[in-house]
């Protein structure tokens, strides 16, 4: 027995690529936690992940957690190296679009 919609079963390489997503994800980290973005293929896998971090503002380098009025930083990951819970879909698209709205997001 198969879920599969029999579409993918009759015409398995004729079905219409699937959509690239961003989405919103979460981290429970100490007792707040971590927000951040994770750019999805259309197979479900996650090929960056974009984080804001804290940056010191007396030593200039990124610490854990920002104690000291740090600068909040942008880092852009490849692939998936925190994972997280995903909370939704901030947009989804082509291929091409969404990395050129990912692009703007990484500068």
């Amino acid at each position: 027995m198969t879920d599969r919609n029999p579409a993918e079963i009759l015409y398995p390489n004729q079905q219409a690529t699937k959509d690239w997503k961003i989405e919103l994800k979460y981290l429970p980290i100490a007792h707040r936690g971590h927000a951040f973005l994770a750019l999805v293929d259309g197979e479900g896998n996650v090929v960056r992940e974009l984080h804001g971090l804290a940056k010191s503002k007396h030593t200039g380098k990124i610490t854990e957690m920002g104690m000291d009025g740090a600068d909040l930083v942008v880092q852009d990951y490849e692939g998936a190296p925190y994972g997280g819970k995903p909370i939704s879909t901030v947009r989804s698209g082509s291929r091409a679009e969404m990395e050129r709205l990912w692009a703007r997001g990484a500068t």
